[in-house]
């Protein structure tokens, strides 16, 4: 029969397809949310196109998490110090480390980040482990951030907003969590300032920029280990093509106020090399010119020893094969 009439198989074809189109009524999915009185689930109305922000419970199911990273190898930092012990020569004052936590300060303040992330690869740090006890610790000079220039005046209400602004548009923006992290320095809000590095690590945990600002709140704050921790993976994590002065110069403050001078010289040494017009770099090597001379001097004595010694064994053959030594 269906070689008699070649077309009724096409025919079939399209009587089905279209049955199935009439079916979707012009979309792709059903959206199925709870009703009013939460008791039963009933069909999405098509014309509410808010049910994203309207129903929670979709707004759960549809929410992007990035996968879990395993932590990696903790990198060591020199001797086995421990991580929250102040180094003698400390500049910061008993009162900026001792003072109320920020966490309480700051407890009513409605601009930070939003709710804080559950966990990070670097929650097991112990200066992110305890952010809800740290201090205020303003640092003025991240306001060269946000300025085109160093002889720009910041209007911080401005920023605030814009910052605010922006983050109601974009609750998990990296960019902007870091901005709104750096922006906190400003105020000395390290919990809400720390909470925002981590909620930006969550979702970029190799971002060499976050790393290096966090390990910049956790060096202010004395945790020592944790700010080298940070700073390393910063410099290994920073792209090929970036320069990463800032990450060596970083480095050598650190190791410097731990106590391992040699290591923070070369480091300076390096910060300089790539930025040869950064004054800093220059005065912490000139501070800690002493050591590098001892060094110096050590190697150079080795070496000139070395060759006076090999001089006088080949003096020492010669004249033995003229002659000249012979006893009599």
């Amino acid at each position: 029969m269906a070689m008699d009439c070649p077309y009724i198989n096409f025919m079939a074809i399209y009587i089905i397809s279209a049955s199935l189109l009439g079916t979707n009524s012009g979309r792709g999915v059903t959206h199925w949310k709870l009703n009013e009185q939460g008791s039963s689930i009933v069909e999405g109305n098509e014309s509410d196109r808010n049910y994203v922000k309207t129903d929670p419970v979709f707004a759960l199911l549809i929410e992007h998490y990035p996968p879990k990273m395993g932590p990696t190898r903790r990198l060591k930092t020199g001797k086995n110090k421990l991580s929250k012990k102040a180094a003698p020569g400390s500049n910061l004052s008993s009162q900026a480390m001792t003072g109320p936590p920020a966490y309480e300060v700051f407890q009513s303040s409605t601009f930070h980040c939003g709710d804080p992330v559950n966990e990070t690869m670097y929650d097991n740090l112990l200066g992110i482990a305890k952010r809800k006890t740290h201090p205020l610790f303003e640092e003025p000079e991240v306001s060269l951030i946000f300025k085109k220039n160093e002889l720009d005046q910041l209007d911080l209400k401005t920023i605030e907003e814009n910052l605010q602004s922006s983050l109601e548009e974009s609750p998990m923006s990296v960019v902007l969590c870091n901005q709104i992290g750096n922006y906190l320095r400003m105020k000395g809000n390290t919990y809400h300032a720390i909470e925002c590095f981590r909620k930006a690590l969550y979702t970029a945990p190799n971002n060499a920029d976050i790393l290096l600002n966090l390990a910049r709140v956790l060096y202010n704050l004395k945790y020592l280990d944790d700010a080298v921790y940070l700073t390393r993976r910063s410099l290994e994590m920073q792209p090929a093509n970036l320069n990463c002065w800032l990450q060596h110069f970083t480095l050598g403050e650190i190791l410097k106020e731990s106590g391992e001078k040699k290591e923070a010289a070369i480091h300076f040494r390096n910060a300089l090399d790539l930025n040869p017009s950064f004054q800093p770099a220059e005065i912490q090597l000139q501070e800690l010119g002493t050591i590098a001379d001892e060094s110096f001097d050590f190697y150079t004595y080795l070496i000139i020893g070395f060759l006076v010694v090999t001089i006088l064994g080949d003096v020492f053959q010669v004249m033995s094969k003229s002659g000249k030594w012979k006893t009599t």
